[in-house]
This record gives structure tokens, C-alpha cells and sequence, in this order.
């Protein structure tokens, strides 16, 4: 019984430790961001609804440190120990040689286009999209909303990373991993991208994602539905033909016919019984035409 107790007091100490440590703090600049950026918002019809809490329980699951305790660490641990046993060619740490401020440089623009092409098969491949519908479902985007992201959406996105990341490695300043600023500044970017306001950037939005490029992307209307896919960087759409210039507002959010349900816990579910359902349907597709 003592067993017992000891491990579950070791789980709890480690998750409240994640939560006292860079993570709160950027939870709660998050929830500043959002509180400071949309102030015609917060007035308008319908923002304080159902999705608002949704999306503050992901917020809550994945900058909370719950995530990272659960799966993300243990499964980073993992692929590093893979790499170690069967691959360790892969571990080059090629910007190891590098001024602190260029590995900086090459390890964010790296992370983003991986990101940028992870994000173009989600929306691609039918499966995958099962999962980023999700993302999509909110038809009030607030700066919250950059959180709304299915376990297996961004686990996805983290294997896209691993291998260049692993190439690159993760160079540090003073003992500090440059990850740790390439991380909050991308949180950042995408959760101002997500507030559902009017910024262009200016001159700036030839390259940074802003919020009025990105909100084209989760417009409800089909023409948009393959358009702005950049996270961080918006040259990546300009380069390989995704861009759409739009700057007004699209007249809805959302993912019309997708039917994801308005629930935390419902929506982890929501992938894993769509892809079930699609198994089952191919498979009474194959019977009828070896019967016929």
C-alpha cells in the first residue's frame, strides 16, 4: 500500500512542479494575450460561450505541463533512445559550430517549415484531417484557440520535427536551450495569429503570419480551406503557391460538416471513432464488391 501512496505522491509532485514552472508562466501570458488583444471581442455576440471554456481546458492540458507529464516526455525519451541504438548518425548537432544567435535563426526557420508541411498533410491526408478538424471546430478563433489541438494532431507534428531537430540539435546559451525561446516565441506568434483581428503587419506580414492572414485559413467558406498554412513565417505560402491575400474578415469560422462535438473529452474521442467508422465502411465496401 505504501507503494502505492509513494507513486502516486511522486505523480503529483512532478505535475505540480510542471505546473510551477515555464509553462504557467506561459500560460498565463497567453491569458493576458487574450484578455489585452481583444478587447472588440470580448463585447462581441457569442465569445464567452461553450468553445471559450474549451479551449482554455486545452490551454489548461498542454501549457498546464499535463501533457508534456503524460505522454510528450516520455515519448521523447523514447525516440532519443532509438536513435541512440539504431540510428546514431542522425545525432550530427550541426549547429553546434554556429554563433548562438544564427543557430537560433536556422533552428526556428527549420522548425517552422517542417511545421508549414506537417500542417499542409493535415488538411491533405483524410485520416490526419480527422484529427485537425478539431483545431477548426471553434467558429470564435481567440488567442485560446492556438491550444485547440488533438493529442495526435500534435504528436504528428512533433514526429515531422524529430528528425531535423535531432540533425540540427538543440544549441544553448549560458546552459540554456535556444529551445526555450524558439518555443515560447512561436507560442506567441500563433496565439496572436488566432485573435481574430484586423493586423496586417505592414511590410512585416511579407514574412510573419499575422492574425489577418491567418484567419483566412480557418474561414468556413471551401476556398480558403487549402490557403495560409504558415505557423510562424508566412514566406513559406508565398513560395510554394498557399498564400491568399485576403484581408477581410471571413464571413464564418469553422469546419462545416465535420460535426465535432463541443466537449473536451468528447473531442479526444472524435478522431478515434471517425477513423473506426471509416475501417468499418471500407470494409463493408470491400464484401460488396467481392460479392458482386
Amino acid at each position: 500500500m505504501s507503494e502505492v501512496q509513494d507513486a502516486v505522491t511522486l505523480v503529483v509532485t512532478k505535475a505540480i512542479a510542471a505546473w510551477t514552472s515555464r509553462e504557467a508562466l506561459l500560460c498565463f501570458g497567453v491569458m493576458a494575450l487574450l484578455v489585452v488583444l481583444t478587447p472588440r471581442l470580448r463585447s462581441a455576440p457569442g465569445y464567452w460561450n461553450r468553445g471559450l471554456l474549451t479551449d482554455a481546458a486545452y490551454t489548461f492540458f498542454y501549457l498546464g505541463g499535463i501533457f508534456s507529464f503524460l505522454a510528450a516526455a516520455p515519448v521523447s525519451r523514447g525516440l532519443n533512445a532509438v536513435v541512440a541504438r539504431h540510428a546514431p548518425f542522425l545525432d550530427l548537432d550541426l549547429l553546434a559550430g554556429l554563433h548562438p544567435a544564427l543557430g537560433f535563426a536556422v533552428l526556428f526557420v527549420a522548425m517552422d517549415l517542417c511545421s508549414y508541411w506537417a500542417h499542409r498533410a493535415t488538411h491533405a491526408w483524410a485520416p490526419l484531417w480527422l484529427f485537425h478538424a478539431i483545431h477548426h471546430s471553434q467558429t470564435q478563433p481567440t488567442a485560446l484557440t492556438n491550444f485547440r489541438f488533438h493529442a495526435g494532431d500534435v504528436f504528428f507534428r512533433t514526429l515531422v520535427q524529430f528528425v531535423p531537430f535531432t540533425l540540427l540539435g538543440a544549441p544553448a546559451v549560458a546552459g540554456v536551450p535556444l529551445l526555450w525561446i524558439t518555443v515560447p516565441l512561436t507560442v506567441f506568434l500563433e496565439a496572436l495569429a488566432h485573435c481574430d483581428l484586423g493586423w496586417t503587419f505592414g511590410p512585416l506580414g511579407a514574412v510573419l503570419v499575422s492574425p489577418a492572414f491567418h484567419r483566412v485559413h480557418h474561414s468556413a467558406e471551401p476556398r480558403h480551406h487549402h490557403r495560409n498554412y504558415g505557423i510562424a513565417f508566412s514566406f513559406w505560402d508565398r513560395l510554394f503557391g498557399t498564400a491568399d491575400p485576403t484581408v477581410q474578415r471571413p464571413a464564418a469560422y469553422g469546419a462545416p460538416g465535420m460535426d465535432v462535438p463541443e466537449s473536451f473529452l468528447r473531442q479526444l474521442a472524435y478522431p478515434v471513432v471517425g477513423l473506426a467508422r471509416r475501417r468499418r465502411a471500407d470494409s463493408a465496401a470491400s464484401v460488396r464488391r467481392r460479392a458482386s
